[in-house]
């Protein structure tokens, strides 16, 4: 008998044995599943139903997560409160991190942390989130106080405030507390509140009022480069942007681009934050232009008065503007736009910026064409012919048209008689370059007005092939007259412009445009007289000193310091020029 005991003993010890191998290998786990933890439902096989599907609590034929899969998922846990993972027991009511995603134990079911919103797909979930009781005592469940904190941002929820980036746990003296982005929050009747930033109070008692806050961020829309700065408005503090005289540097820009950028409703010239930005010359001012946007100086299309100066560097916009001239000469580069065949550099190279700004103060442009690109001749240099003459047609036609409704006339090469700045000669310059030039430019602009050729000296053997052989390719003859430039001879100078209306009346010419004139001794004088000549005259139709300043003992003004708040000295011929046009304005 005491044989037979000890026998059916140890079977039974093999049979528990066994029976608590196989349970915890999950082999049977379901045979206890009533009294055992639910299981981490992996739907490995059909058997399994209305289990807790990890993450989400969902029914096993959600399928929600098909990747989580072994044969091996039962597990027996002590706490039927339990939730299982990857065969191991985790205790209910506690924060865990399992593959990378914070997640929290309750009941048996995974709750998402991390904003996946999975356990509050359903309703019951996010009650059953809610009515936790047994609360962590490192994570408080709180009313979410702001938009996008948490698990839950729509203000109604309570949430887990803490286990993300940028989450603060915030309470008042007031009794309340919120989940809050800042630790500088405050919180009034649940809700997060940061710095009220255009009220002049300190809201959130942080000791700094509106745009001194630290809550506070830049709530204007200032142009590339211009700083915006906390200024008092009154009874409170706010932003505007500084201001600035920088032109073409990229400052201003979003007050000249026909866009509502800080979208209060102004656009421009319309709205406060952009200032006046154009000087117009003494007696006129700006005006906001209901067309454009933005702030103009009035025309004077008829005016005869021009000035040479180069491309109008920096705040020189504004200097030649003042000065009351009504044209300005400057040159365009084709090598500098047209980098390669093709390929356009109008915004790097800045002439859109230039021509804008110009044109806004009134001042009508006379643009010389020219500088022929390497890649177009084989790089012999700016001064040659280009070797296949439609490359120079195309460039022209995208030029015009694309400047037509700002720039009427365009002059082709500057003093092409002499070898400094052409070297192909009359024939290469009137079959090639003005013919083309000529029917690019009528072909964008019907309306544009070709010049030339703009000769150094109108005795020239070059300018009579170009008025025998090309004169149908110019609607307006220029030339240059400095047979007094050397002491300031103006009776010199203005005999040779009576020498140019004769001539240029053989070839039924009436008028013409002197588009270089200039001194380099006697300034004042040189100016005085030929300005009086030339009103006397009634020719030539417009006239260009040169130059405003780049130009050494030809300057009517010197710059000094950096670009592009350039300081300026006016020399005494300024004076002169600027006055007569002020009392003879036509």
């Amino acid at each position: 008998m005491h044989k037979k005991r000890k026998k059916w003993l140890f079977v039974i010890m093999i049979l528990l044995f066994s029976l608590f191998f196989f349970v915890d290998k999950g082999v049977i786990g379901y045979l206890i599943y009533p009294i055992a933890n639910k299981e981490a439902c992996t739907q490995d096989y059909a058997a399994e139903k209305d289990c807790t599907l990890i993450f989400d609590g969902g029914d096993c034929s959600s399928n929600d997560y098909p990747a989580v899969y072994s044969p091996w998922d039962y597990t027996y846990c002590t706490d039927k409160l339990a939730c299982v993972y990857n065969y191991k027991c985790y205790p209910h009511n506690s924060m865990q991190t399992i593959s990378g995603k914070k997640v929290f134990c309750n009941a048996n079911k995974w709750f998402d942390f991390d904003n996946r919103k999975l356990a509050c797909e359903g309703a019951d979930d996010c009650k059953r989130i809610i009515s936790i009781t047994n609360k962590p005592t490192t994570w408080k469940w709180i009313k979410a106080g702001g938009y996008n904190i948490g698990e839950y941002d729509n203000l109604i929820h309570e949430e887990c405030c803490g286990d993300d980036p940028k989450e603060y746990f915030i309470s008042n003296p007031d009794g309340s507390s919120a989940c809050c982005d800042s630790q500088t929050d405050i919180v009034y009747n649940g809700v997060c509140l940061t710095e009220v930033c255009n009220d002049g109070a300190d809201n959130d008692g942080d000791g700094s009022t509106d745009c001194w806050d630290t809550d506070c961020s830049i709530d204007i829309v200032c142009p590339e480069g211009v700083p915006a700065t906390c200024t008092s408005l009154g009874s409170k503090w706010g932003w505007k942007c500084q201001a600035s005289n920088r032109i073409c540097s990229g400052a201003y820009a979003n007050c000249n681009d026909g866009t509502d950028n800080d979208k209060d409703g102004n656009t421009d010239c319309w709205d406060p934050n952009c200032p006046l930005d154009v000087s117009c010359p003494q007696g006129t001012s700006a005006i906001c232009s209901t067309a454009t946007n933005k702030w103009e100086c009035p025309r004077h299309p008829g005016s005869p008065y021009g000035i040479n100066a180069h491309i109008p560097w920096g705040n020189t916009v504004d200097e030649v503007s003042k000065l009351g001239v009504g044209f300005e000469r400057m040159e365009l580069s084709w090598a500098k736009i047209e980098t390669s065949k093709g390929q356009f550099n109008w915004e790097a190279s800045d002439y859109d910026c230039y021509i804008n700004e110009i044109n806004r103060r009134g001042v009508d442009l006379l643009i010389i064409l020219g500088d022929v690109p390497s890649w177009a001749n084989g790089g012999l240099g700016p001064t040659y012919a280009p070797i296949n003459c439609q490359d120079w047609y195309d460039f022209v036609y995208q030029t015009v048209n694309r400047y037509k409704y700002k720039v009427k006339y365009w002059e082709i090469l500057n003093e092409p008689d002499l070898g400094t700045f052409w070297k192909s000669g009359s024939d290469s310059y009137v079959n090639c370059m003005l013919a083309n030039a000529y029917l690019a430019a009528k072909a964008a602009d019907q309306n544009a007005k070709i010049v030339a050729p703009a000769v150094n000296n109108p005795s020239s053997s070059f300018l009579t092939s170009v008025l025998t052989n090309g004169l149908g390719y110019i609607d307006i003859v220029s030339v240059h007259t400095y047979s007094g430039y050397k002491n300031g001879d103006y009776a010199s100078t203005l005999s040779q412009i009576d020498t140019v209306k004769s001539n240029l009346a053989g070839y039924g010419v009436t008028n013409f445009w002197a588009t270089e004139i200039g001194a380099k001794s006697n300034k004042i004088d040189f100016y005085q007289k030929v300005l009086e000549g030339r009103l006397k005259r009634g020719y030539p139709k417009k006239f260009f000193f040169y130059a405003f300043t780049d130009a050494d003992s030809w300057n009517l003004a010197d710059k000094s310091g950096t670009f592009p708040d350039y300081s300026w000295s006016y020399r005494s011929e300024y004076y002169t020029y600027k006055d007569f046009i002020k009392n003879n304005p036509y």
